[in-house]
């Protein structure tokens, strides 16, 4: 057994240097992620078999975005409410 007691504030500091230090790295692939990722995100898409009246709840993080923790939660309506 250890004595040693977990330094919450430290482990927070050294998790964002972490994440800072590899952001640069997303940044520069994202868009070449994002493209060769898509055919897999339709694929799910197509598996899921959606249908007309399904409710889906779409959970999406900005990567771009200025505020590195935005993360957007939407429910997303049939086509028929959208007045489609």
């Amino acid at each position: 057994m250890s004595n040693q007691t977990f330094d919450v504030d430290r482990f927070k500091r050294d998790s964002r240097s972490s994440w800072d230090h590899a952001a640069a790295g997303w940044e520069k692939w994202w868009p070449l992620f994002e493209r060769c990722a898509q055919s897999v995100s339709n694929r799910l898409v197509e598996l899921a078999r959606i249908k007309p009246g399904a409710r889906v709840l779409d959970i999406e993080d900005d990567v771009h975005s200025d505020d590195r923790h935005e993360c957007e939660t939407k429910y997303v309506e049939p086509a028929s409410a959208m007045g489609k």
